[in-house]
């Protein structure tokens, strides 16, 4: 053991020292590895939550416009968010702290499995290489520029180790114990992540019923019951606490299907979405689907080679299939528990529509929406389950690889290391979205500060306004609020907050929004009754935002100039009459203090 942890020192340590100092580099220029949008609603989930921590009240109630709402409206991301939590409170910067924790977990997903396979009597080598095959899965990279809880995967080698480690020796209760610990751990990665893990390894107990039975080993699955229980139960508060809400307030939050269709896999996303790769950019597009069009990747035809080889030997050459058995205690004593992980998790991670060309195929996951199940219709970007599939065929190519490389392949061995390295540059080069660090410069303007030093409590709005653009309009005013720490008319979650909507268009502030704004009387947005309305609930300062950071179905250009030109006119009435005056102007951000 001491000589694997010596080796992940090698690799970890100068890795984390590179880390660091990437993440200080983007951090002084302004600058996060991630598309807008997502990154700054994450810093958000992170300052909301210390909220929640000081005051121990997980009803969110300085955002939309002070309309209570249940911390559960977004991502419960707890494992996350508080390690996001403890770098924000050391660094003091939301830039550096998204930097490296984004980058931290994927170190920790390449070193999990490097750590596992390397436990598993691989040689460092291959170890090296199929860690890396991991590190750049699917369902982890196509979500690197924006959601850092989709890129949390270093649970996964370790919970299949402790899963292997337990069928050996069942009554060894340290197992038993890291199993339960990384069940629950994924419950705070992702709750739906969590619960697939937990349903996982309560069909690894039911295959196993027999031995469990003949072990006494009820007590053991006491212990593992009760460690993901605790995990559980915050988790299932909030759950609890965001139903009666929307049960008290008549909010219906389930998703349709083409909401839940979002992001969704296909089966070309099993290898990598490559959609801005400089040499696959013009090859044929494997498959189109939903918004996205996806090719191959150099490591992951490492996997389908893998994968390949194995369906050859279990169709035309049994006997090399008993050998590799033979020498695979791993594959063996996993055969039943991998396959069904597999299975499940690629069939989740199509999402519930299949579209080939013209045509759609229902899937089974448009059957579960169908029946209503619970925390079922609250899902999108099924895709994530495709990490499940995923790992499972690298620990099965894997140990392929080195079963032929040992038989056929003695004298090309050496050629490996220097076929990985470059493999692996080549590919983190061709295949990752650069593009999305240098768009992605967000200034945070000196003005905050004065927003902070003012005395109240008062609300900040910031323009353009459209609640339902989601991020697009929203992502700013959350990520000023970190630095400025007041209340924020704005908001964003994952779906149309319903008591804010109404909030927002039974007042003044409909003036502001898109598209009711276009309907509205004019009489009904004059500049004295918005005047009076600020005055009355409070809205201190107005931030107008110059920057377009993007469009989305429905929300193109036309539409962002009739909502500028529209909020302009109003702030320009409001400023003549005196009853806002600027405080900070530059090529980014105007800034409006309440006179």
């Amino acid at each position: 053991m001491a000589p694997i942890l010596a080796e992940l020192a090698l690799i970890g340590l100068p890795a984390v020292i590179v880390i660091m100092v990437v993440s200080a580099v983007l951090a002084s220029r302004q600058q996060f590895i991630g598309f807008f949008g997502d990154v700054q609603h994450f810093m958000w989930l992170t300052n909301t939550f210390k909220d929640v921590l000081s005051t121990g009240d997980p009803m969110i109630k300085r955002e939309f416009f002070g309309v209570p709402t249940p911390y559960a409206y977004n991502p419960i991301v707890m494992l996350e968010v508080i390690a996001s939590l403890l770098v924000l409170e050391t660094s003091g910067s939301p830039f550096f702290t998204y930097n490296f924790l984004l980058l931290g977990f994927l170190l920790l997903n390449f070193c999990s499995m490097y750590l596992v396979l390397r436990l598993l009597r691989f040689g460092a080598v291959i170890s090296f290489v199929f860690a890396a095959v991991f590190l750049f899965a699917p369902a982890t990279m196509a979500h690197a520029t924006g959601h850092v809880y989709f890129v949390v995967t270093f649970l996964l080698p370790l919970y299949l180790y402790c899963l292997y480690r337990l069928k050996q020796q069942p009554q060894k209760i340290a197992y038993w114990l890291g199993l339960a610990v990384i069940s629950g751990a994924y419950l705070w990665v992702r709750e739906e992540l969590g619960l697939f893990i937990i349903l996982t390894s309560a069909l690894a107990f039911a295959v196993n019923a027999r031995s469990t039975l003949h072990g006494r080993l009820f007590p053991h699955l006491g212990l593992w019951l009760a460690v993901v229980g605790l995990f559980a139960l915050p988790i299932l508060a909030l759950h609890l606490q965001k139903r009666h809400y929307d049960h008290d307030h008549g909010v219906h939050t389930t998703r349709d299907i083409q909401e839940a269709q979002l992001y969704s896999s296909s089966p070309a996303n099993y290898l990598f979405p490559s959609d801005e790769s400089l040499i696959y950019r013009h090859l044929p597009v494997v498959f189109k689907h939903a918004n996205k069009a996806e090719h191959l990747n150099y490591l992951g035809l490492i996997n389908l080679a893998g994968l390949g080889a194995w369906l050859f030997m279990l169709v035309f050459r049994r006997d090399l299939l008993d050998s590799l058995l033979r020498g695979a205690p791993f594959l063996r004593a996993l055969q039943w528990e991998l396959t069904l992980m597999a299975a499940a998790s690629l069939i989740l991670s199509l999402g519930p529509v299949l579209k080939l060309n013209d045509s759609d195929l229902n899937l089974p996951v448009h059957g579960l929406y169908d029946l209503g199940l619970p925390i079922v219709d609250q899902l999108r970007a099924w895709g994530r389950f495709g990490i499940f599939s995923f790992g499972a065929a690298t620990l099965l190519s894997v140990h392929v690889f080195r079963f032929l490389l040992t038989k056929y392949g003695t004298a090309a061995r050496p050629l490996l290391p220097l076929l990985a390295i470059p493999a692996l540059l080549l590919v983190t080069f061709d295949q990752y979205p650069w593009g999305t660090i240098y768009r992605h410069k967000f200034e945070v303007p000196p003005a905050v500060h004065e927003i902070k030093a003012t005395p109240g409590d008062f609300f900040v709005l910031d323009l353009p306004l459209n609640i339902y653009s989601g991020a697009l309009n929203n992502a700013t005013a959350q990520l000023l609020q970190v630095y400025h720490g007041k209340r924020i008319v704005n908001g964003y979650s994952p779906f149309v907050h319903r008591p804010f909507e109404q909030r927002v268009l039974n007042s003044p502030l409909v003036c502001f929004n898109y598209p009711q704004m276009i309907d509205t009387p004019s009489d009904e947005c004059r500049a004295s009754t918005i005047s009076k309305f600020f005055t009355d609930e409070d809205i201190g300062y107005v931030v107008y935002e110059k920057i377009t950071w993007g469009y989305q179905p429905g929300f193109g250009p036309q539409e962002d100039a009739v909502l500028r030109e529209k909020s302009l006119r109003i702030l320009n009435q409001l400023t003549d009459m005196g009853a806002l005056e600027v405080s900070y102007d530059d090529a980014s951000y105007t800034f409006y203090r309440r006179s």
